[in-house]
């Protein structure tokens, strides 16, 4: 779930309860979870039941969520949750590859980044990676058919360890998860962008259902 850009940061202990009513029962599954980075996609683990439920027993789903930020509660509320279609995206070549990359209808929460190529943090310092996704009736392998609309940008080592995590928000009409989405990955020398070193990743996605106050 991603309520707004930075809502959970690492270091955050979240705890949480999600209680499902049924007709006949109510089940509720309690859970504590540190966040490592910041804009960790927060998921439930998978917990078995005694008694086998339907689709139709997830109709009255909520949860209450509780974040501890530096042994201070800073959120304590009740969401009511929904079934949204997650989408994860990964893609890569012999090299470089961008993974788990969360994706809804309306947002995206941007990658993890790796590389094969050794020292590549002493050879580039600076990365950004920007996510696009295809303009209509644009040409797959035309980058200037792509808009541009969420971007990481920081320390090659940083981005490696898979830190400055960002949420972004789609504002079209249609759908995200309806557009082909690909990622311009350029690696330079200093800030001043001369000689960079360029180059495409596309983005082949796995949908997944999940539980999502939306």
């Amino acid at each position: 779930m991603a309520l707004e850009d930075r809502f959970f940061l690492k270091g955050d202990l979240v705890r949480t309860t999600f209680v499902v009513n049924t007709s006949k029962e109510e089940y509720r599954y309690e859970q504590e979870t540190k966040m490592k980075t910041d804009n960790e996609v927060f998921t439930l683990e998978e917990v078995e039941t005694t008694k086998q439920l339907y689709d139709d027993d997830f109709a009255d789903v909520m949860m209450h969520m509780t974040i501890i930020r530096n042994n201070k509660t800073v959120y304590d509320e009740d969401i009511v949750m929904k079934n949204q279609v997650m989408t994860v995206f990964n893609g890569g070549n012999k090299e470089y590859a961008i993974r788990n990359v969360y994706a809804t209808p309306s947002w995206l929460k941007t990658g993890d980044f790796s590389c094969s190529v050794k020292d590549i943090d002493k050879k580039y310092p600076n990365i950004t990676i920007d996510y696009m996704y295809l303009k209509d009736n644009g040409q797959v392998d035309d980058i200037n058919d792509y808009e541009r609309f969420a971007y990481v940008k920081g320390k090659t080592a940083d981005i490696l360890k898979g830190n400055d995590k960002q949420v972004a928000y789609y504002d079209e009409q249609d759908s995200l998860l309806g557009r082909t989405l690909s990622c311009v990955v350029t690696l330079t020398q200093d800030d001043s962008q001369a000689q960079p070193y360029t180059f495409m990743i596309q983005l082949q996605g796995t949908i997944k259902v999940v539980d999502s106050n939306g």
